[in-house]
Parts: C-alpha cells; structure tokens; sequence
C-alpha cells in the first residue's frame, strides 16, 4: 500500500483524500482553475509501496496566446502558440 500521492504543482486531487492506499489503487489529478493540463492526470500505487511519478503538467493560460495565421492561408484558422 502507498501514503497519500505526492503534491503536483498547480494542480490539484481529485476525491477524497486517504491517509493509505492498496496496492494499484488510481488517482487523478486536476489542475487548478487558470492552467491548462497537459500529459496523463492518473497516477497509480506500485507493488513496492511508491507512486508512479506524475506526469501531469499545469500550464498558466496566460502563457498562451491566439495569433491569427498568415493571411495567405484562405482557411483562416487560428493557431495557438506557447510563448517561451
């Protein structure tokens, strides 16, 4: 069994949270309200009493930004880009 799953930053657990947990036993993360998740939420209790290590990522919306496409392209999408 594992202890409660390690803290992720800017996002948070989803349920209830435990003080132990069986052996593959799921959580799932949900990142917080002004980020936007990237990578697989759900981590799971190993045989040998560990976490999987989280590969969730919570990005800050306003690390992205909506810039028109080049106006040669007829289709007039837009595209999102991430701002280094």
């Amino acid at each position: 069994s594992c202890g409660p799953p390690p803290a992720v930053p800017k996002a948070q657990l989803l349920g209830k949270l435990k003080v132990r947990y069986e052996t593959d036993s799921v959580v799932r993360y949900q990142c917080k309200a002004g980020f936007s998740q990237s990578h697989v939420p759900i981590i799971r209790c190993q045989a040998d009493g560990s976490w999987e290590q989280p590969r969730i990522v919570c990005t800050h919306v306003s690390n992205y930004t909506v810039v028109p496409s080049s106006q040669e392209d007829d289709t007039n999408s837009l595209a999102a880009m991430l701002l280094e």
